[in-house]
């Protein structure tokens, strides 16, 4: 009798090893079809149809191809970025220091007339 316990209790744990074993499976089975329907490995795979999926798409297929661009050239975008910054600031001190020139000649013209007038006064 208490062999046959110890049969029915290894059974029943081995049934509910092997349920549990065939959701393990399940489970893993979806995890391989969500990494294998990654869009990134997906969209590297297309090869020659990546045209035809962008056309399907139409405009924000166009939006998705500016994306993955922009991506790909970021680094090269932000160092031409920075590079125009540096040149929209040396441009404005250029700019500044024209204006400035100007003013002091303006100042230097203004003096100039002011003691001609006060020349004629006296």
């Amino acid at each position: 009798m208490l062999t046959l316990s110890v049969i029915s209790t290894v059974s029943t744990v081995i049934t509910g090893l092997t349920t549990t074993l065939k959701f393990a499976k399940t489970a893993m089975l979806g995890l391989n079809l969500a990494m294998r329907a990654n869009p990134i490995e997906l969209w590297n795979k297309l090869g020659f149809l990546k045209g035809a999926v962008i056309a399907m798409l139409g405009p924000f297929g166009q939006i998705v191809v500016a994306g993955i661009a922009i991506y790909k050239k970021f680094d090269t975008i932000k160092s031409k970025a920075g590079d125009m910054v540096n040149s929209v600031v040396i441009f404005g001190i250029t700019i500044l220091k024209i204006g400035l020139n100007v003013m002091k000649d303006l100042w230097l013209l203004m003096e100039r007339i002011f003691c001609w007038y006060l020349k004629k006064l006296s």
